[in-house]
């Protein structure tokens, strides 16, 4: 997690981006305390994340400082980034984040922390399948719990191995075979 707020923040990117295994880098606006788009700082990390094609989470989801909305003009301004919306916005702004994900191809929702059904059953239907990254905020959560709230959708097996397996192997750019039970 990076701290654009900090000083040498461009030089903490390309430290971490450095380690051996190091595949995605966190924002977390209200941990930090700053406005996402307001902060100078962001756009420095984004360009280093975006120079090494490095995807970036974003916190979702709890007071003024973490809607999805105050991200879009970075969204915007790096097409071809993916930015992952951790959460998926809670529940103060899940329904935001299903739009936001709906409109910018380099949006992405992770689902833990988001068990308001209707926001689940309305990203399910609506954003493409190969944009939700399932999540299950383990160890504070059981995994179990978050696999059954989807399991209520009944999904097909296509829809289960990107949501559980391939959309997370594609961001990460991993390859071979995994399977689910």
């Amino acid at each position: 997690m990076i701290n654009p707020k900090a000083y040498d923040h461009e030089q903490q990117t390309m430290e971490a981006l450095s380690l051996p295994g190091m595949m995605m880098l966190e924002l977390n606006s209200l941990e930090h305390g700053y406005y996402p788009d307001s902060c100078r700082g962001v756009e420095a990390v984004l360009a280093v994340a975006e120079e090494r094609q490095t995807p970036v989470k974003v916190f979702t989801g709890i007071g003024s400082r973490s809607m999805p909305q105050q991200w879009v003009g970075h969204v915007k301004k790096h097409p071809q980034l993916p930015f992952v919306f951790l959460h998926m916005g809670c529940f103060d702004y899940g329904y935001g984040c299903v739009e936001l994900a709906i409109e910018y191809d380099n949006i992405y929702l992770e689902t833990s922390n988001q068990y308001e059904v209707q926001i689940l059953k309305k990203a399910v239907n609506s954003v493409p399948k190969e944009k939700l990254i399932f999540g299950s905020s383990y160890p504070e959560r059981f995994t179990r719990c978050s696999i059954d709230v989807f399991e209520m959708f009944h999904l097909d097996e296509e829809y289960k191995q990107y949501l559980y397996i391939q959309n997370s192997k594609r961001l990460l750019n991993i390859s071979g075979e995994i399977k689910i039970k």
